[in-house]
């Protein structure tokens, strides 16, 4: 059960005969509180010019004057004048900042404290359990608020005391198994598991023996909106609301590969174009995924061109470690995972040794059982690849023609002269000379390029959907295995490409790419459990039914 009770404290009017002891600091739970000895003055006697004023006890162990209710009373500063406030009310965000008394005059307080949020007793230090909870006891003994910064057990001890699961009465050890919420009953649920929709949406403990869903349902994504302010989760994009770091794409009918007079087409991997039709709309991540998201979710580092920096693309990871991570940002915002991983062998994010290929650029990494993971899953609500399909449908953005240009064109078909519409756009064979240790060999590519290597993401220009880096910097693994498209001029929705094969796909080019592996439709492939320093990933969502309460 949560507590946000802001309590308003104000020192208490005592009569003659009675008084108020607390501390300075929180007693330790459980053990009872000891206030300072009082230094020459006894409880009880007078202490100033109005007959009612008495001795009592501060809140920090010393004395000062209080007077009984009465016109003549002694007021909290020691003088018999109405005061504007009393001693020990509240004078900021935080209890523990008070008035105080400056003088014996009235009302020339000091507020000491610092601003915080206010805890179930009313000040501002974290309490270990909430007043009102049982604290060893059944039915009398409960936590209580003393003071403003501390709790202590309320009730007596005895032969009814709460067993291992918070019950009453005796408990064998082996029978007295705690569930998430400290009691003994077994739970539907479990606390932090989904309750809705939405992610946000959590089970939470309420009482020992239940949850309660009481997660704030921000079912917005997929949403129509205008501005991001019409989203309360994520930003509006291309018209939807839509995650942080990612764009909505909608489903649709394109024209897919190039035609067969495209100068530059791959003979071998492209045979024409036919057209798909995506009947799901799905959210793109902007960017390929980064060193830095990948070491604080897999807490690794395989990237070739570590020092490249944490904005830069993550690469040397197969496409069976793609999914781990897929999988692992799922279970991470409580989402369903796409894939049935099983039977991996080798390390995780472990990139490649010196002693590999091309000094450490190409190595094998993990692989996993195709058998386990089968198909893939369009309706998955958790994060996957995309499709070939999907990937070729958001680079183009519209466009139908060989090159992400703004012409549609490439100037120049080699790494030099600088074609200056894709400079604009890409890191590739022209510009990608890096200034940072261990870049690769790149002498002869250009003039003054001495060591070339990958950049970090978003700092070219977007496509029309807002996605970047979408030709070069790193290849793209997409979900399918190697083969033909379908015949030309054939219709075909969802296409997931061929059942089975040797290699996975890859889409977009490097920034050691120039003239042919430059164009949008240009396709190539590496085994799925390979690791190379130019291949990354970005991820995808499906939105099987776009709407205001779609997650």
């Amino acid at each position: 059960m949560k507590y946000g009770i802001a309590l308003r404290v104000r020192v208490i009017v005592l009569s003659t005969f009675m008084f108020l002891v607390s501390c300075n600091s929180p007693p330790k739970l459980e053990e009872p509180a000891v206030c300072e000895p009082l230094i020459n003055q006894t409880l009880g006697e007078p202490c100033g010019e109005c007959e009612t004023g008495a001795w009592t006890c501060d809140a920090t162990g010393s004395v000062h004057c209080e007077g009984g209710e009465g016109l003549s009373a002694l007021n909290a500063c020691g003088t018999c004048e109405k005061l504007r406030e009393s001693v020990g009310d509240p004078c900021g965000v935080c209890a523990s900042g008070r008035w105080e008394c400056s003088t014996t005059v009235p009302v020339e307080l000091v507020c000491g404290g610092e601003p915080g949020e206010l805890n179930a007793c009313g000040g501002c230090t974290t309490l270990p359990m909430a007043p009102g909870a049982a604290c060893g006891t059944c039915e009398s003994g409960v936590w209580t608020c003393e003071g403003t910064d501390g709790i202590v057990c309320s009730g007596d001890a005895g032969a009814d005391a709460l067993n291992e699961c918070g019950t009453c009465g005796e408990a064998e050890l082996n029978e007295a198994v705690l569930n998430a919420c400290g009691g003994c009953f077994e739970l539907s649920d479990e606390p932090g598991m989904p309750c809705g929709e939405c992610p946000q949406a959590r089970f939470e403990c309420d009482t020992q023996d239940s949850v309660a869903c009481l997660g704030e349902q921000l079912c917005l994504y997929g949403a129509a909106c205008s501005q991001s302010e019409d989203c309360r989760a994520g930003t509006c994009a291309n018209g939807h609301c839509t995650p942080e770091g990612y764009q909505f794409i909608p489903a649709a009918t394109f024209t897919m590969g190039a035609p067969l007079n495209e100068q530059g087409r791959h003979h071998d991997r492209e045979n024409g174009q036919h057209e798909v039709t995506l009947t799901r709309a799905f959210f793109i991540k902007t960017t390929t995924v980064t060193q830095g998201e990948w070491q604080d979710l897999m807490e690794s580092t395989p990237a070739y061109f570590a020092n490249c920096g944490r904005d830069c693309p993550v690469e040397r990871v197969s496409w069976w470690e793609t999914l781990h991570y897929a999988n692992a940002l799922s279970r991470a915002e409580g989402l369903m995972e796409c894939y049935q991983l099983e039977a991996c062998t080798g390390t995780l994010g472990a990139g490649c040794k010196l002693t590999d290929r091309d000094e450490g650029r190409t190595c094998t990494g993990v692989g996993c059982s195709f058998a386990a993971l089968g198909a893939l899953d369009l309706d998955c609500s958790g994060y996957r690849l995309p499709t070939e399909a999907e990937w070729e449908y958001a680079a183009r953005a519209g466009t139908t023609s060989a090159f992400l240009t703004d012409s549609g064109l490439l100037a120049f078909w080699g790494s030099t002269p600088l074609a200056e519409e894709m400079d604009r756009i890409a890191w590739y064979k022209g510009n990608s000379a890096v200034t940072y240790s261990g870049g690769v060999d790149c002498d002869g590519w250009y003039s003054g390029a001495i060591t070339c290597g990958t950049h970090p993401v978003g700092q070219k220009e977007p496509n029309a959907w807002g996605l970047f880096d979408m030709t070069g910097n790193v290849w793209e693994y997409v979900a399918d295995w190697t083969g033909d498209y379908p015949e030309p001029g054939s219709a075909v929705e969802d296409p997931l490409g061929p059942e089975s094969g040797t290699t996975k796909r890859m889409r977009g080019a490097t920034f050691a790419a120039a003239g042919q592996y430059l164009r949008v439709a240009y396709r190539t492939s590496l085994a799925p459990s390979g690791r190379l320093n130019n291949i990354g990933f970005r991820l995808v969502r499906t939105i099987p039914n776009p709407g205001p309460n779609t997650q």
